[in-house]
């Protein structure tokens, strides 16, 4: 494309919705780029009118890991003693078409909430969900096809929990790898 864009970079993004981690962004400013886009498929707003595309179903779950890596998450309730995971989008119609799939592949159907503070919709699950969401995500996907952060932190809770396939020296080998992918260089630091 030729493109002489400049490649802009904040630490910290601040959104409507909240603060957000270090990003990078560039703007083309091409009206004939902007007509390519929109006659691809691409809408402006995209993120509020987003549809949850038709994808062969042997790819589905391959799309709906590469959509968490960017708006999902996983996480501790530290208070409850739980683990979690979420989705967020703008797009509700996108939303329940991934929602959907989820269904099919053997999840439990679930509520879409609608933040109060920003033009979100999102959906949550915990314990024995998040264990088969993991299970349809990454069963026998290679490392180099996820976002190792999230991946780990979800495996992390199904080993501390005892509730994976794994056999108990197959468990002590990931959690030893866990460890030193995060945890032996925090301890090297403090």
């Amino acid at each position: 494309m030729e493109c002489n864009a400049k490649l802009l970079y904040h630490k910290k993004a601040v959104y409507k919705s909240g603060i957000a981690g270090e990003g990078h962004w560039f703007h083309i400013n091409n009206e004939k780029i902007y007509d390519d886009l929109i006659g691809l498929g691409l809408t402006p707003k995209k993120s509020l009118t987003l549809k949850f595309p038709e994808i062969p179903p042997i790819f589905v779950r391959h799309f709906i890991r590469g959509c968490w890596d960017g708006d999902g998450s996983f996480y501790y309730e530290k208070a409850k003693g739980t683990f979690g995971a979420s989705y967020l989008s703008g797009s509700l119609e996108f939303i329940e078409g991934m929602l959907a799939e989820l269904y099919k592949a053997g999840l439990s159907k679930q509520t879409i909430y609608k933040s109060k503070t920003a033009a979100v919709y999102y959906f949550r699950l915990r314990g024995q969900q998040c264990i088969q969401l993991y299970e349809y995500l990454y069963d026998s996907v290679p490392e180099s096809q996820y976002l190792t952060r999230k991946h780990d932190l979800i495996e992390r809770f199904i080993l501390e929990q005892g509730r994976s396939k794994l056999t108990p020296q197959q468990k002590e080998a990931k959690w030893r790898d866990i460890y030193d992918k995060y945890y032996a260089k925090k301890d090297a630091g403090s």
